[in-house]
């Protein structure tokens, strides 16, 4: 502990330092201070924190910088990369057939469990029963369209679907746990990913350890120390005190982390921001009515100056980077539309519900108004709690609502409407109209009309899309490389990090009229010695 408060102390020094600068410093003397350690290189291991949890089997835990952890150790059948497509893992290569129904998954020959043994097909089938008989795992809803599994050979497994889907694959993102024989504790510490549990020091640390005989790529980084803490805020802290390599947290939180410190990746989250329409209230019931309003709406500005996201607007719960993801807009940005085709048979003013402690997304809600109020559209924003907003969507008793919804990691365009239709828009004929596309035999042909279902869906117009928010990750700066986190696996791509041995706080070369009226500031370099 002491030695934590005086790298603390030593932090907070050299901050001041690279804050404050010193005027009457001789050229000589900046020189040297230009040379100044920040840190230097501890050891090989990159240290991280996770949440006390009282589970650790990889399909049970519920602790999410666990499952973060976890997913170092475990590998699925596939995984996400950072534009949320679908990337091999265990699996070496899927088809599907009958119509879409069945899909063979053939597991790579190079695959092993950390003890050594092959990973076999009988393992897939294992996994996939274990969580058909565990409905409180936050992987059951993957295996809902799985009806059964046959073992075809070592290798090779299939899967028999409840109805088709051609997009299977993004629901086969679970670890695999080994195949147990009658064992009432079918889990051990006993993975196939890129690093392996080794022994830790104490029961409040873990180690893992490179995995050298891993089918993939091999990184710079060969241990890794997890410490665990009670709560998110001690995780936030000892990363501000650098005794933690990185640390994730959401996009209000991001003025605690961006600066020269420390590197801030920021990456699309899964949580979608949309102005819901009650499709049974006047004016709302008529699809040119909900598209004249949305027209009106500079959402590109709104995401901008409302959420203070610099992204374009994203009228599809689709990521927008991801293939399934329908490019352009379809209900562009057009106030003469509104004016020509907004009719109501009432004159009121129109109750747009919102939660109160979303700071964000009631600015948001300021911003719809003042450009409803241009085309003569009156609206009064209503400030609840969370449990009242549900209570108000829930029971129809409502005119508009600016909510959020999470998506999910598949990319399907119906999940809000058919399970959470609270705008109560009739969507059975576009489901039946996706129906028919699940079945194409060609990924291509399917995404061609996926593109073209998705303009469909959105001309309904039974909510206006925003966009996803921001979620960030911070690196320490000893930490070189590109990291490329997604909401499924914030590590994705730590096999192209490395720690480097020195950080260095480098002056800012400035020019002369900038050196006349301000003192030198001082920013952060790395080097790496071979």
């Amino acid at each position: 502990m002491m030695k934590r408060w005086k790298r603390i102390c030593a932090f907070v020094a050299l901050s001041l330092i690279a804050v404050t600068g010193c005027t009457s410093q001789t050229s000589e003397q900046k020189e040297a201070d230009s040379k100044k350690i920040l840190f230097e290189k501890r050891d090989d291991t990159l240290h991280l924190t996770i949440v006390e949890s009282k589970i650790w089997n990889p399909l049970l835990v519920t602790e999410e910088s666990v499952d973060y952890a976890l997913k170092l150790v475990y590998d699925g059948l596939f995984s996400l990369n950072e534009q949320y497509n679908v990337v091999n893992r265990l699996a070496d290569s899927f088809s599907y057939q009958n119509e879409n129904k069945d899909m063979t998954v053939n597991i790579r020959s190079d695959a092993k469990w950390h003890d050594g043994t092959q990973v076999t097909a009988r393992d897939i089938k294992y996994t996939i029963d274990f969580l058909k008989s565990h409905p409180e795992s936050v992987y059951y809803p993957m295996i809902n369209n799985i009806a059964s599994v046959s073992v075809l050979n070592n290798k090779t497994v299939a899967l028999h679907l409840k109805q088709s889907n051609i997009l299977q694959e993004y629901s086969l993102l679970f670890p695999i746990i080994k195949y147990s024989s009658g064992s009432k504790t079918p889990f051990v510490w006993n993975g196939t990913g890129r690093y392996q549990f080794d022994q830790s020091e104490d029961v409040r640390s873990l180690l893992f350890k490179e995995f050298s005989d891993y089918y993939g790529k091999i990184g710079n980084i060969k241990k890794i120390k997890f410490e665990m803490v009670e709560t998110e805020e001690i995780r936030s802290n000892l990363f501000l005190s650098t005794d933690s390599d990185m640390i994730n947290f959401g996009r209000d939180d991001i003025s605690k982390y961006d600066y020269e410190l420390f590197e801030v990746t920021q990456f699309p989250s899964l949580q979608y921001e949309m102005l819901l329409f009650n499709t049974k209230k006047e004016p709302f019931h008529t699809v040119k009515n909900r598209q004249a309003l949305i027209s009106a709406l500079n959402r590109d500005m709104i995401l901008k100056n409302g959420y203070r996201i610099d992204n374009r607007c994203n009228e599809i719960f689709i990521p927008q980077n991801s293939l399934c993801h329908l490019e352009g807009i379809q209900i562009p940005y057009d106030i003469k539309r509104t004016k020509r085709d907004f009719v109501s048979s009432e004159k009121r003013e129109y109750e747009l519900l919102v939660d109160s402690h979303r700071p964000l997304r009631y600015a948001a809600a300021n911003l719809i108004k003042q450009e409803w109020k241009k085309v003569g559209v009156d609206i009064k924003i209503v400030g609840l709690s969370s449990d009242e907003l549900k209570q108000r969507l829930h029971s129809g008793n409502y005119d508009m609502a600016l909510i959020g919804y999470w998506t999910g990691f598949y990319p399907d365009v119906m999940k809000f409407a058919s399970t959470k239709n609270l705008s109560f828009y009739d969507t059975s004929a576009l489901q039946q109209s996706l129906n028919v596309i699940q079945t194409q035999q060609s990924k291509t042909l399917f995404l061609q009309n996926y593109h073209k279902f998705q303009k469909q869906f959105i001309q309904q117009a039974f909510y206006a899309g925003f966009g996803h928010l921001d979620s960030c990750v911070a690196v320490n700066r000893r930490i070189q490389g590109t990291l490329r986190p997604n909401k499924f696996d914030i590590y994705y791509g730590i096999e192209d990090l490395k720690i480097v041995d020195k950080v260095y706080a480098k002056q800012e070369k400035k020019t002369e009229d900038e050196s006349a009226v301000s003192s030198p500031e001082e920013k952060v370099e790395e080097s790496s010695q071979e």
